[in-house]
């Protein structure tokens, strides 16, 4: 199952790119930013973060966590991962 959306995908690396989100944000920090750039509400921010800690072994704590997660995950392997800025 790929818990990360295509959309998801691009959505948070385009927040990287234009400057919106840095790797080192705190994820709790750009939590309101994060549902916007998603499209989502803060109950849907929460299950994403679980259904992260039941596949993985460590849980993301900053919006590079999140990415790296994000990129290792599923079909979509062969894209190139957002550096860092």
């Amino acid at each position: 199952m790929d818990i990360f959306p295509r959309s998801l995908r691009e959505n948070l690396r385009r927040a990287v790119r234009s400057g919106d989100l840095k790797r080192e944000d705190n994820l709790e920090a750009v939590g309101e930013q994060l549902s916007d750039i998603f499209q989502c509400d803060s109950l849907d921010l929460v299950e994403l973060v679980m259904a992260i800690e039941e596949q993985k072994v460590k849980s993301p704590t900053t919006v590079g966590d999140l990415m790296d997660l994000i990129e290792r995950d599923g079909p979509d392997e062969t894209a190139a991962p957002v550096g860092k800025e």
